[in-house]
């Protein structure tokens, strides 16, 4: 579930003679992906990915689930938010280069920067996979969009690190910035498989904000 959040932030600056305080007005959105006790999907054109409702995921599938073992050898962690009965999505990464997930942003400032960022978790077990086992790696881009022409410009792309596997759930924050510039005031971001597909390569994604 998109949620768009106003905050008031403060600014303080100390000097040795005097102490600035100075407020500014700040706004952000936030993809929880909402509650629910049932495996369900996302709207349709938000994935290349196939919605399953299973407890098994095949390469290529996903869901959106209050818990991350989409098979039965990953990680049982709840989502990040904290919500009751949250959900997070959770993928089993495909053999070819897909978009996990891909939203559109309208009303923001032009010429002014912005964060995107979001929750990753590795949701493979410490040594599923052995040696060999293949880990999850990101790449998110980010367009800026002209309703009037429907055309998109490339502002960024950025890839992450590879997200390791663990002994326990770990929840791992990642983004990147980026400056909207003149004469926009929307953006795409899409957010790619930028691993291999195999054995391994498993995560799940929430907060994206």
């Amino acid at each position: 579930m998109k949620t768009k959040f106003y905050s008031l932030l403060f600014l303080l600056i100390q000097a040795p003679i005097f102490l600035l305080a100075q407020s500014t007005a700040s706004y952000y959105f936030r993809e929880n992906f909402g509650s629910g006790t049932k495996r369900t999907s996302l709207p349709a054109g938000t994935t290349t990915y196939s919605f399953s409702s299973t407890n098994a995921l095949s390469d290529g599938e996903y869901q959106l689930y209050t818990l991350t073992n989409g098979r039965p050898e990953w990680h049982a962690s709840k989502d990040h938010t904290g919500n009751s009965n949250g959900l997070s999505m959770v993928i089993n990464a495909s053999y070819t280069a897909g978009e996990f997930y891909r939203d559109t942003i309208y009303n923001l400032a032009e010429k002014s920067s912005y964060n995107i960022y979001m929750y990753v978790m590795n949701v493979n077990t410490l040594g599923t996979c052995g040696t060999a086992a293949l880990l999850p790696r990101l790449e998110i881009i980010v367009e800026a969009y002209n309703p009037a022409t429907k055309k998109f410009l490339k502002l960024k792309s950025f890839t992450t690190n590879y997200f390791p596997q663990t002994q326990t759930t770990k929840w791992t924050y990642t983004g990147t910035s980026f400056l909207l510039p003149a004469g926009y005031t929307s953006v795409r971001y899409r957010i790619l498989n930028n691993s291999t597909g195999g054995c391994g390569n498993d995560l799940a994604i929430d907060d994206i904000t």
